[in-house]
C-alpha cells in the first residue's frame, strides 16, 4: 500500500464524525447474524423503536410489496415477508436517519442526487433480483442503498479537499477516476471498509466494494453485485435527459446477467419507476421529479423493436446466396420478404431432397399466422405494423440461434426455415415462442389494436429420413404446414400443431 493511500485511510478512520448506525440497527445486525435468531426477539427489538417500527410496517403494507393482507405487527411482517425483507428495511431506515444532514446553503454536496441514486438503485436491484427469482432480492435493496456511503465518509474526513474534487465531476461515472487519481482509493473502497466496521455481512460489503466494476466481483458474490450494478443503470434510465443509451444497456445486461428478455425488461422499468416514486415518499427523501413510467416502458419496447429490425437487415446482408435489394427485405419487420423466403426455402428443400433427408440436410418449416389485427390500411396500419414487428422480434429470438431464417410471407404471416433442425427442436422452440408471445403481446401494439385479441397459430413440419418419401415437392411441405396452422387455429389459437403424415406400411 502506498504512503498516500495509507495516510488517507488513517485520516478517514480517525475522523470523529464518521457515520455510525443507531443502537437498534446495531442490535438488528447482531441478531440476524445468528442462524437461530428468534423472530420474537427481533420483532421486539424493532418495535422498541416506535418510529422505526411504524416506518417498516407502512412500507411492507405499501403497493411496492403487494401483500394480499395487511401486516399489523413486525412479528407478522417477519412471518409473511421473511427475515431478509424486514432486516433490510430496518437497516435501510436506520441508515437514512444516520446519514441525513441538516440543509446548508453553503454545502456543495448534492444530497438530492445522492439519495436519488441510492434509492432508485435499491428499488431497481430488488425488482430485477425478484424477477430473476434470486433469494437475495431484499438484501439487494439494502446493497443499493448502501453503495455510495463511502462518499459521506470521504466528505466528513477530508472536507474541502474532497468536495473540491466532487465539484469537478460532471457525472457520477467520473467520480471514481478522480478519487483514485488524488487519493489512490475510491468511495467504493471506503464504503466497503465502513460496512465492515458496522459488522455487516460480506453479502452487503461486496456490492458496495464492486458496484462500479461488477465484472471484477468474486464469483460467490457476483449475483448480488450484478443486481446493484444493474440498479445503477436503471437509475440512469430514470434520470438521464436522453435515456435511450441507458435503456439499451439495461436491456442488454438484463439478458446477459439474469436471462430476462426485452419484453420483461420494459415491464421492469415501468415497475421500477413507480416503485422509486413510492419509496421516496415512504423514506421521506426528496429525490426530485420522477420519470414517466409508461413513457419509459414504451421507449424501451420501441428500442427493442428498432434493434431487431437492424439485426435482421444485417443478417440478410451477410447471406451470400441472396442479393440484398428492396425486394428482398420486408421494410416493416426487417425480415426476408415473401419472395426471398420462397427462394431460400426451395434451395433448402432441394438440398434435403438430394440427400434423401439425411440428418445434416433435414429441415423444419414453421409457419406463424397472426390474427386479431386491424386493417393494414389507414391510421390502424401503424398499430398493426407494431404488432407484426413484435412477433418478428420473438421469432428471431427463438429461431435465429438454431440457424432459422424468418420471412414475412403475407401481411399477417411469417415462415421460418431451419436447415439441420430435428422435429423435437423445432417444436420446442415453437412452444417457447408461443408461450412468451402470450405474456408479451400487450407490448406489441397500442391504439387501434386490442392486444388481448391478437393471437398466433403455429404449424410445424419436418423434412427428414422418415418424411422424404412423402414430401416430394416444395409445394407438399407448404400445404402440410398450412394444414398444421389451420388445425392450430381451429383449436382456439395460441397453440402449436405438428403435421405428421401417414406413412405407408
Amino acid at each position: 500500500m502506498s504512503k498516500l493511500k495509507q495516510d488517507t485511510l488513517e485520516e478517514i478512520l480517525c475522523c470523529p464524525t464518521l457515520p455510525s448506525l443507531p443502537a437498534v440497527a446495531v442490535r438488528v445486525i447482531e441478531l440476524t447474524q445468528d442462524q437461530n435468531v428468534s423472530l420474537d426477539e427481533l420483532a421486539i427489538t424493532i418495535q422498541n423503536d416506535q418510529g422505526l417500527a411504524s416506518k417498516v410496517l407502512r412500507t411492507v403494507n405499501s403497493s411496492f410489496y403487494g401483500l394480499r393482507e395487511k401486516c399489523g405487527t413486525i412479528r407478522k411482517a417477519l412471518v409473511v415477508l421473511g427475515l431478509n425483507a424486514v432486516k433490510s428495511l430496518a437497516l435501510g431506515f436506520s441508515l437514512v436517519e444516520a446519514l441525513k444532514t441538516p440543509p446548508d446553503d453553503e454545502d456543495p454536496f448534492d444530497y438530492m442526487a445522492y439519495w436519488r441514486r441510492g434509492l432508485y438503485t435499491a428499488v431497481a436491484a430488488r425488482v430485477v433480483a425478484s424477477a430473476a427469482r434470486c433469494q437475495e432480492a431484499d438484501e439487494a435493496f439494502l446493497g443499493g442503498l448502501l453503495q455510495d456511503v463511502g462518499m459521506f465518509a470521504l466528505k466528513e474526513a477530508l472536507g474541502d479537499r474532497y468536495l473540491d474534487l466532487y465539484k469537478e465531476c460532471r457525472t457520477h461515472s467520473e467520480l471514481s477516476e478522480v478519487e483514485y487519481r488524488e487519493f489512490e482509493l475510491t468511495h467504493a473502497e471506503v464504503g466497503a471498509m465502513l460496512n465492515e466496521r458496522w459488522r455487516l455481512p460480506l453479502s452487503l460489503v461486496m456490492p458496495v466494494r464492486y458496484h462500479e466494476h461488477a465484472t471484477a466481483a468474486p464469483r460467490e458474490h457476483r449475483l448480488m453485485v450484478r443486481a446493484v450494478a444493474i440498479g445503477n443503470i436503471a437509475h440512469d434510465v430514470l434520470t438521464d435527459k436522453d435515456p435511450r443509451g441507458a435503456i439499451q444497456r439495461f436491456t442488454r445486461r438484463s439478458q446477459e446477467w439474469f436471462e430476462l428478455d426485452s419484453a420483461c425488461s420494459s415491464a421492469l422499468l415501468e415497475e421500477i419507476s413507480a416503485g422509486a416514486k413510492e419509496m421516496s415518499g415512504l423514506f421521506n427523501l426528496d429525490t426530485g421529479a420522477g420519470a414517466n413510467a409508461a413513457k419509459l416502458a414504451d421507449e424501451a419496447r420501441q428500442l427493442s423493436i428498432d434493434r431487431v429490425i437492424d439485426d435482421a437487415a444485417s443478417r440478410v446482408d451477410s447471406m451470400s446466396s441472396l442479393t440484398l435489394d428492396a425486394e428482398r427485405v420486408d421494410p416493416i419487420t426487417g425480415m426476408l420478404s415473401a419472395a426471398a423466403g420462397q427462394t431460400l426455402f426451395r434451395d433448402v428443400f432441394e438440398r434435403a431432397r438430394l440427400s434423401g433427408g439425411s440428418s445434416d440436410r433435414m429441415f423444419a418449416s414453421v409457419r406463424v399466422a397472426v390474427t386479431g389485427l386491424p386493417s393494414f390500411d389507414g391510421a390502424a396500419a401503424i398499430d398493426a405494423d407494431r404488432a407484426m414487428i413484435g412477433v418478428s422480434l420473438l421469432l428471431n429470438k427463438y429461431f435465429e440461434a438454431m440457424g432459422g431464417v424468418v420471412s414475412r410471407s403475407t401481411d399477417t404471416q411469417f415462415d421460418v426455415c431451419i436447415e439441420g433442425a430435428a422435429r423435437e427442436q423445432a417444436v420446442r422452440a415453437a412452444d417457447s415462442f408461443k408461450d412468451e408471445f402470450v405474456k408479451a403481446r400487450a407490448s406489441f401494439a397500442s391504439g387501434a389494436v386490442d392486444a388481448s385479441s391478437v393471437d398466433v397459430s403455429v404449424g410445424v413440419v419436418c423434412y427428414d429420413g422418415t418424411t422424404a418419401g412423402v414430401f416430394q415437392k416444395p409445394e407438399h411441405v407448404d400445404m402440410a404446414v398450412g394444414r398444421a396452422v389451420t388445425a392450430a387455429r381451429a383449436a382456439g389459437g395460441a397453440c402449436v400443431r405438428v403435421f405428421r403424415p401417414k406413412l405407408a406400411a
